[in-house]
């Protein structure tokens, strides 16, 4: 064994908050982004100088929630 139980929920946990960042930045790299101006684009709208836990409580606002049928706003879902 690798990992405690606890230490395997807390590593599931940072996962699953950091799912929702991850998931747009594939949505832009699929709609013509370089993976780099799409990391940039959503850190330079929510701010730069935010951690990215904040960056992403931030994003579960927008989002509505932890729903994944809600959507982000108009220019994070604009092509580059």
């Amino acid at each position: 064994k690798l990992f405690t139980d606890k230490e395997r929920g807390a590593d599931r946990s940072r996962y699953s908050k950091r799912l929702i960042f991850w998931s747009k930045i594939s949505e832009m790299i699929r709609s013509g982004w370089t993976s780099t101006a799409a990391i940039n684009a959503v850190t330079e709208h929510y701010g730069t100088d935010l951690s990215v836990s904040k960056i992403i409580l931030k994003m579960q606002k927008d989002r509505g929630g932890k729903s994944r049928k809600s959507t982000y706003p108009a220019i994070l879902n604009l092509p580059s």
